[in-house]
């Protein structure tokens, strides 16, 4: 398993609703840090600068 097949997650969790951004933020972080940390911290910090964009 390859990072950009995680890619597309995070893009349909950030155009749902904020709500449900953190639970399912936390679903994606738990899966991520089972298969790479460093993969999962990049990630946060992209979901971080696109929510604030938001």
């Amino acid at each position: 398993m390859k990072t950009p097949h995680f890619i597309p997650i995070i893009y349909v969790i950030i155009i749902t609703e904020n709500k449900k951004l953190s639970i399912e933020l936390m679903y994606v972080a738990e899966f991520m840090i089972k298969i790479r940390k460093s993969i999962f911290i990049q990630m946060l910090k992209l979901v971080k600068m696109r929510v604030n964009i938001l």
